[in-house]
């Protein structure tokens, strides 16, 4: 008498085969998957704190990256150079510099950009539409 076949999923997946095919349904190759779906599914593959930290990194990124262009068209708007903004602000120039530049770890938070804009003589506006 013989051992009764294992299931499918009790033997385990087929040697040579991705894991990632055996978790996915409609799995296509790396070479048939566009660049934003390869980083997407580079990132559903990290853990939860991996993946936290790498959204975290972005977005730190995303803040700096538009600080910097916000406060750049203060100073274009204001006519006002960096070193009187940073006179009337309080703000050391370097700290003005250093977000203008987008060299800062993060963007500058919104309190700061609210006074950076009443230095100049600015309303700071947000908002919000649909895509």
């Amino acid at each position: 008498m013989s051992a009764p076949e294992a299931s499918p999923r009790e033997a385990g997946p087929k040697a040579g085969a991705s894991p990632r095919k055996d978790r996915r349904r409609n799995w296509t190759s790396p070479e048939q998957q566009e660049p934003a779906d390869l980083k997407r599914h580079a990132v559903d593959d990290l853990s939860q704190d991996a993946r936290k930290a790498v959204l975290s990194m972005a977005g730190k990124e995303i803040a700096s990256q538009l600080g910097s262009r916000i406060l750049l068209e203060m100073l274009a708007e204001s006519g006002k150079s960096m070193r009187a903004v940073a006179k009337e602000s309080g703000f050391d120039v370097s700290v003005l510099s250093n977000i203008a530049n987008g060299r800062r770890a993060s963007g500058p938070d919104l309190w700061t950009l609210v006074a950076l804009a009443e230095s100049m003589g600015l309303d700071l506006h947000l908002s919000f539409t649909r895509q």
